[in-house]
């Protein structure tokens, strides 16, 4: 009888304990956690290693699944969104995000267009287009209606009439696009939450506090399969994480609604981290979200352009950010493997841990009186500026570096003479109804006083 093979240089597996106890000999008595263990801005504590041992959550197994997400770009209606549509899709874009306004472009043109779109708009815009909702019948499977007064609050600290109107009106639009056929018809925007400096769980309780505030105000089928759009950030397997425990929260509220568990992703590269010096460092950058938006699980991704703080719209840099996601799908073919975010034990735990933290903050949000509440109190804006204050000093002391900005500057570089617009947050005051929630980058405070050097007055 022929003996089964024995590798001979195999090794015996070794427990979590055996692990511990020869890196802390290796450590020669120093300590342990205060060496090896780091703590993130979340307050999750992060190990050297992770060993099945201590492996506490069961994800489904995902063996014949694949990688899959489509390219997105964001095209508006009054640039002639039907030829613009067909000049990307040639470079390979196969979704876009339309954004509405009133005009005079036929819908039949973009119902004639093969691809997916996602549009965007004003309530008013939406009811506009509702009056050739019949033409949608011929193909609503490629159609998804982003609905989301509450975001036009966060955003601009008002509602676009108020609240009840702008939520009778969303409950029709959506009843409406839905007898129509059209699956989704509710998104949820979370981008304002990672751009305006709140941390991971503040983002993961903020985004589903969002998501429950619909549920609670119409009808809960009209929620089903939302679109959650997500700012992806530097700390890439924080964001894999991230992205898997948005779809963990968002099934553990769905399953008390009795409704799918299913929801769409779109993720796109935070503007939280990117810098107007050294600025081509934001194509290393929007890569490395890229591929988290990927391992994460997102089904649309909608690149960034490396200059789109200082430069208008331009065909160059927009082809080269979507040559970014065609790399990965079309040479690392990342869309021909397996998931390989699961079954880490690291990502498992980050993301048990994720979850955990964002529903505890998620439940103290709705003890509060809900997401809406807490911006009219000012509670949500005063812990985000908490985060952003930490994360400042952070940079400002060199803890966090943003590579051209903080540490390795290039001191010749000159930007006054390359900016055609204005890529700071606009200060005119003005009354609103809650204070908003306004984007701010990390280097802004630097590259202003770097700009009055050079003699630069905004003129924008």
């Amino acid at each position: 009888m022929k003996k089964p093979f024995k590798n001979p240089y195999s090794f015996p597996p070794l427990s979590e304990k055996q692990w511990k106890q020869k890196i802390q000999y290796e450590l020669q008595g120093e300590d342990y956690n205060e060496k090896m263990v780091w703590e993130s801005p979340e307050g999750i504590k992060v190990k050297p290693f992770y060993h099945l041992d201590s492996r506490t959550q069961n994800l489904p197994d995902a063996k014949e699944k694949r990688l899959n997400w489509n390219i997105a770009a964001n095209i508006y209606w009054k640039d002639s969104a039907p030829s613009s549509i067909s000049k990307k899709q040639k470079h390979g874009v196969n979704s876009f995000i339309l954004h509405l306004e009133e005009g005079e472009l036929s819908i039949d043109e973009l119902l004639a267009s093969d691809t997916n779109l996602f549009l965007q708009g004003s309530l008013t815009s939406f009811e506009t287009l509702l009056k050739d909702a019949s033409k949608f019948k011929r193909n609503t499977s490629s159609f998804s209606i982003l609905l989301d007064p509450i975001s036009q609050l966060v955003q601009t600290g008002n509602w676009f009439e108020n609240q009840d109107k702008d939520i009778a009106k969303t409950i029709r639009l959506a009843t409406a696009f839905k007898e129509i056929g059209i699956k989704n018809t509710i998104r949820i925007d979370a981008t304002i939450y990672q751009n305006a400096g709140a941390n991971i769980v503040q983002e993961l309780a903020y985004t589903t506090a969002h998501a429950f505030e619909y549920l609670q105000q119409i009808d809960p089928k009209l929620v089903e399969f939302p679109i959650f759009k997500i700012a992806i950030g530097g700390n890439y397997f924080f964001e894999i994480a991230k992205l898997r425990a948005i779809r963990i929260l968002w099934a553990l509220i769905a399953k008390e609604y009795k409704l799918s568990a299913d929801c769409h992703i779109i993720a796109q590269p935070s503007r939280r981290n990117k810098t107007l010096y050294g600025h081509h460092n934001n194509m290393v950058r929007t890569s490395l979200e890229h591929l988290a938006a990927i391992n994460g699980g997102a089904n649309t991704i909608c690149p960034q352009p490396y200059d789109f703080l200082f430069r208008s719209k331009n065909d160059y840099s927009e082809d080269l950010a979507i040559n970014q996601l065609l790399m990965l799908q079309h040479e690392s073919y990342l869309n021909e493997v397996s998931p390989p975010a699961n079954g880490t034990y690291y990502l498992e735990s980050l993301t048990e841990q994720l979850s955990q933290k964002a529903l505890q903050l998620f439940k103290q949000i709705e003890a509060g009186g809900g997401l809406i509440k807490q911006l009219v109190t000012g509670t949500l804006q005063r812990k985000i500026k908490e985060s952003v204050q930490k994360q400042q000093r952070l940079f400002d002391q060199k803890e966090h570096i943003l590579v051209g900005s903080n540490e390795f500057m290039d001191t010749t570089e000159l930007m006054f003479d390359k900016m055609k617009i204005n890529p700071f947050r606009n200060s005119n005051p003005r009354k609103t109804l809650v204070e908003p929630l306004l984007p701010i980058r990390l280097a802004e405070k630097w590259e202003l006083s770097k700009l009055k050097q050079e003699g630069w007055k905004p003129s924008f």
